[in-house]
């Protein structure tokens, strides 16, 4: 029969940093990054560092004296071993210098246990009743939350003069630079915003609110689009439309076709050639779509991180749309506003956790509609006010000709080949940019084929030829 394996642990490391900081308890600060109670395996010393950690917070040094009365006090130095076990890690410690090093191998022990924990739990998941993939979001959420843990308690303070380094290092990079273009981030591919915000900037959560029509989804695909031209790898969660739409908007986009006539067969001879051309490169083009539906963050961040160990990385995360996200188990049973806070907040981890500009699309408020001004404003975003709290960049689309009068739209649709029918000026309103300024841009919207332009070549007929 096997001999049972016993969990991870290493009571030399855990003696050794309680005992450090009882002979020298400057060294706390660097511990308390690292640990927390429940990473010490015996139950001793979890009480003993508990007591250490409630006399700090009360601006008290903990040493020999202090932590056995805190412990009496709370009526734990019994089952903490008494007053000799204090003195016995005093004593078996001739330096406090390694502290960091013990502190670090509690911590990996820790961690290895909360893994096979884990492991048992996601064993029985797999034996129980649940439906797999659900089976599955729920053993990854647990891999996830193990990670983020251990992830957190490592970044400490950096002192200023070694951020001040790295930051003279981008400086002069972006100098060198000077005058060949303004971008520091992923490009949209329309000048106006790109020169407002410097591109799409890595670890940002931008949100594109808009009243339906507005042609929200066609600004994401025109942005992911142009992006992948430049060869920035694009991951695109579509929880509305499925992946065969999407290639019908791109097609249209890059063949220059309508999109209704391309829904129904009705092709022109002479655009064949384009669609061909259109189809080719499309097929080279580093984006990568998901368009399950209905999906929680949990899973979101779990195939993304697959997608990044398959690909290298990813430079743009295109989400249409946050009211799609399902909530997490964990807020499944809670209201609206608090389910689309813990959203809002994931997707701004998301960014951060991978590096990625997050560009994700929200509805607005119906309140828009009973105003005499409908241009969007911050107040107008659906939800609590997580998402113009979390989102380092706010965009709004507006387009004047879909508040026009009913029969002048049904006229243009009507003929859809009118020259006043096709395009219309689309407003971007940035309402607000942590890292910059405000302002406004107009832009050309092609409604037939779903694409945004930059306005004077709109004017010029070229529609922003592709490069």
């Amino acid at each position: 029969m096997p001999k049972e394996r016993l969990l991870p642990f290493n009571l030399d490391a855990e003696r050794g940093v309680l005992g450090s900081i009882l002979i020298d308890p400057d060294v706390l600060p660097e511990v308390v990054t690292l640990l927390k109670p429940d990473d010490f395996y015996r139950d001793a010393h979890r009480l003993i560092y508990a007591a250490i950690l409630r006399l700090n917070a009360q601006h008290i040094q903990a040493d020999y004296l202090t932590v056995s009365h805190e412990l009496s006090r709370m009526q734990q130095l019994d089952a903490a071993e008494g007053q000799s076990y204090l003195v016995s890690l005093v004593n078996e410690v001739p330096t406090s210098g390694n502290v960091r090093y013990y502190a670090q191998i509690v911590a990996s022990t820790a961690v290895q246990r909360r893994l096979i924990h884990a492991a048992a739990d996601i064993a029985a998941l797999a034996y129980s009743d649940l439906d797999a993939q659900k089976a599955l979001e729920q053993a990854e959420e647990r891999l996830f939350q193990i990670r983020s843990a251990s992830a957190s308690r490592s970044n400490g303070f950096i002192d200023l003069p070694d951020v001040m380094t790295d930051y003279m290092t981008r400086l002069h990079e972006l100098a060198e630079r000077r005058g060949q273009t303004p971008l520091t981030g992923i490009p949209s591919g329309l000048r106006d915003l790109d020169f407002l915000l410097g591109g799409f900037q890595r670890a940002d959560l931008i949100i594109v609110g808009g009243r339906p029509s507005m042609g929200k989804t066609a600004f994401a695909l025109t942005c992911a689009y142009r992006a992948a031209l430049c060869n920035y790898r694009v991951a695109m969660f579509s929880l509305e439309m499925p992946r065969t739409q999407l290639a019908q908007r791109w097609m249209a986009m890059t063949a220059k076709v309508d999109m209704a006539r391309l829904r129904s067969g009705w092709i022109e001879d002479e655009e064949w050639d384009r669609i061909y051309a259109a189809g080719v490169q499309l097929s080279r083009m580093p984006i990568s779509i998901n368009d399950t539906a209905a999906q929680p963050l949990v899973s979101m961040r779990a195939d993304l991180r697959r997608l990044v160990q398959t690909h290298g990385g990813v430079d743009l995360v295109v989400v249409d749309y946050v009211g799609l996200i399902d909530p997490d188990t964990e807020t499944a049973q809670d209201n609206e506003v608090r389910q689309l806070t813990a959203i809002s907040r994931g997707l701004k981890h998301l960014a951060r956790e991978f590096d990625v500009p997050v560009l994700a699309l929200a509805q607005l408020n119906r309140q828009v509609e009973t105003r005499q001004n409908k241009r969007p404003q911050l107040s107008d975003l659906r939800g609590s006010g997580s998402l113009e709290q979390d989102a380092d960049v706010v965009l709004f689309l507006y387009r004047d000709a879909y508040y026009r009068e009913r029969e002048e739209r049904e006229q243009q649709q009507a003929d859809p080949e009118s020259s006043t029918g096709t395009d219309d000026i689309a407003e971007v309103i940035c309402a607000k940019q942590r890292n910059g300024p405000t302002g406004e841009i107009a832009l050309c919207f092609q409604k037939t084929q779903g694409v945004f332009y930059d306005l004077d070549h709109a004017i010029s007929g070229t529609h922003g030829s592709e490069r």
